[in-house]
């Protein structure tokens, strides 16, 4: 009998394009190697025939001006037949693979449609994503398995095709263009603007989100395919810099792997050693913080141990520090305290045969936490711990999601990236609560990490016993006290300057949104009536209460206050709402133009008439006289272009003539007689 697997796998080669086949396969790639379900393989399969069969694409709004009553009804009949189909097409795959692969692919169909335009859209579909997590978190780590797979095929295309030669070209040489191809160049310019457009959202979105996930394998490869696409020059410099020196070191990391070997056997341990080269990405990140010294970075190579058992971690570590003399503040301990997305890791650096050296240590279910992130609750699921499990894993999630109608478009995304890999300190309450936060923190951003009434009533801190400037940073393990007034007013502004979590920055404009929301709803409302006019539309025609509605339930406001309040408080822009509602309207003018100008050419019955009108640079028509105004000579007229009935002569006054079309309305004029020449 044959599998769903081979089902899945005929249906998309029966609909697939060549390029399609390539993603796909390269995503299946990357879904088994962080060991997804069965299910996350066959939507992979599906997605391409889920999104092309039977789906309805409708006329071009030029060709629907040009449809008569009969035409139209073959559009409606035609639309009503392909949904019948799609909806027999979605029905065979729930019968044939499950509920569950349908409802998987409609969600990954909304994800993997989503296009990034600008900041704004870029916000709505984050928010997008949040939810999408907080449903199933597959759907997101197939999402971004899709993106790995698309950067992947452009990144080989990018390569095959020279391109790479062409970005480095210096933009005012043209010299160098030419010689490289200026027809090339020209050809691949959308590929080229395509490609640029895809690294940068993978580094400013997806690949911080893969990080988020405990992804790291897939967010460096993400990272280092993108950097080389968008410098690739600079990616090149340091690969280089970096593969010299793992040469220069790899005598000494195996002279290392070897005596760990001796400390584990005289231990009576047993596991596996290996060695690693950072990623050229993260090395980038870390040149811009050291200056450019490459000789700073100390875990340029690492040696990493792994390990049965937590016990035996702190024993390696414990015979290394008794044999190797370890740098100073180079210890991290994210055993005892892991890091904010779940990762565990000893992390020391020694000076081994004059050059310093990173070690990890870890047990194996840590490293395929570290690999896999939240995927691995579907791999060892059964093993999980109630501190390693899912929901908490994904608490930022639900801490986003509490916060992002109160977020502006540019604190929504700076929410996510946060980069948790490197610049974390863990301090405690004086209860010896552990608080993640990021580097340099300030106590006022760990008061609104404890509850947004102690950041709102903070008027001061201790710091390991001693007070302490509330805007200083703190540092790994300090013991933090908020001195608190229930009497304060309220926070400073001055703190948005000098708090480094998005936490403390979104509470903080939270308070000052409760406290002006009057001002902010009269603000709110002048820019959402100016970005009206702006687009040329009168406010009183298009803010009508019914077409206000259908903008609050778009964007999932109660009341138009809301709405004006968040436009008010730079949550929303103005310009996008304006546009939104400019739309609704529009459609509704269509539809009420369609249902007048057919009511209308249906009741005209007027014979052709003896009076003489001219049709500007048309000769020969038709011409008739609209019953509904009755236009005499004399009266300032236009023409309306029917449909086989030739042209509807209206007075210019008339009401009716505001619903017609605009590009069927056309200039008239009474013929003079001959004798008044």
């Amino acid at each position: 009998m044959e599998s769903k697997l081979e089902k899945a796998k005929k249906l998309f080669l029966a609909s697939a394009t060549k390029s399609e086949q390539e993603i796909c396969q390269l995503a299946i790639k990357s879904v088994n190697a962080i060991h997804l379900d069965e299910n996350c393989v066959l939507s992979c399969y599906l997605y391409y025939p889920y999104i092309k069969t039977a789906v309805y694409q409708p006329p071009s709004p030029e060709e629907q001006k040009s449809f008569d009553e009969v035409r139209r009804r073959q559009e409606e009949n035609k639309k009503r037949e392909i949904e019948e189909q799609r909806q027999a097409f979605k029905e065979k795959l729930a019968l044939e693979f499950g509920e569950e692969v349908v409802s998987f692919l409609h969600a990954l169909k909304k994800l993997l449609e989503i296009d990034y335009k600008n900041e704004e859209e870029e916000a709505e579909n984050i928010r997008k994503m949040f939810f999408a997590l907080a449903k199933d978190v597959r759907v997101i780590l197939v999402k971004i398995c899709f993106v790995l797979a698309e950067i992947k095929f452009f990144s080989s295309a990018f390569l095959d095709e020279g391109l790479e030669d062409v970005i480095k070209a210096p933009a005012g040489d043209k010299t160098s263009r030419d010689a490289l191809g200026a027809a090339v160049f020209a050809q691949n310019e959308k590929f080229l603007e395509k490609a640029t457009k895809k690294a940068k959202q993978i580094l400013d979105l997806f690949a911080p989100l893969a990080a988020r996930l405990g992804l790291s394998s897939i967010k460096s490869e993400l990272e280092d395919i993108a950097f080389e696409m968008l410098n690739p020059e600079v990616y090149s410099q340091i690969k280089r810099e970096v593969d010299k020196r793992y040469i220069e070191r790899e005598k000494t990391v195996e002279d290392l792997k070897v005596e760990i070997k001796k400390f584990m056997r005289s231990l009576g341990l047993s596991g596996e050693i290996m060695g690693r080269k950072k990623h050229i990405y993260s090395i980038y990140k870390k040149l811009k913080e050291k200056g450019g010294d490459m000789d700073k970075i100390y875990d340029l190579v690492a040696v990493r141990a792994i390990l049965n058992s937590v016990a035996d971690c702190y024993a390696l570590l414990g015979k290394i520090n008794e044999n190797f003399m370890p740098l100073q503040n180079r210890f991290k301990d994210y055993i005892s305290i892991p890091k904010s997305n779940g990762y565990q890791s000893l992390h020391t650096t020694i000076m081994f045969e004059g050059v310093p050296v990173e070690i990890q240590i870890r047990t194996l279910q840590m490293h395929r936490m570290a690999e896999f992130g939240v995927a691995a609750h579907w791999m060892y699921k059964e093993k999980r711990q109630k501190q390693d499990s899912l929901d908490e894993r994904l608490g930022w999630v639900r801490e986003i999601m509490e916060n992002e109608k109160n977020m502006t478009s540019e604190e929504l995304i700076s929410s996510l990236k946060v980069d948790i890999y490197d610049g974390e300190i863990f301090v405690q309450t004086p209860k010896g609560k552990v608080l993640h936060m990021v580097e340099n923190s300030t106590p006022i951003d760990f008061a609104y990490m404890i509850h947004s009434e102690v950041g709102n009533q903070c008027v001061g801190a201790k710091v390991n016993g001693k007070m302490w400037p509330i805007t200083k940073p703190l540092s790994n393990g300090d013991i933090v006290e908020i001195i608190t007034n229930p009497n304060s007013k309220g926070p400073s502004r001055d703190w948005l300057k000098v708090v480094k979590t998005s936490q403390a920055k979104n509470k903080i404009l939270s308070f000052f949104r409760k406290e002006m929301k009057e001002e902010n709803i009269k603000n709110g409302k002048a820019m959402f009536e100016q970005a009206i006019k702006n687009l040329g539309y009168s406010v009183s025609k298009v803010t009508e209460k019914k077409y206000e509605q259908k903008l609050l339930e778009k964007y999932n406001f109660s009341e138009i206050d809301e709405l004006f309040a968040s436009i008010g408080y730079g949550a929303y822009s103005a310009k996008v709402f304006a546009g939104k509602l400019i739309q609704i309207y529009q459609a509704d003018v269509r539809k009420e133009q369609e249902k007048l100008q057919i009511a209308h050419i249906d009741s005209q019955v007027a014979v052709p008439s003896d009076k003489k009108v001219n049709v500007k640079g048309l000769n020969n028509l038709m011409v008739k006289f609209a019953k509904c105004c009755c236009p005499i000579e004399g009266d300032d007229i236009i023409g309306f272009i029917s449909q086989g009935r030739g042209i509807i002569v209206h007075r210019k006054q008339c009401p009716n003539v505001s619903f017609f079309d605009k590009d069927r309305l056309i200039e008239v004029e009474w013929q003079q007689d001959s004798k008044e020449k």
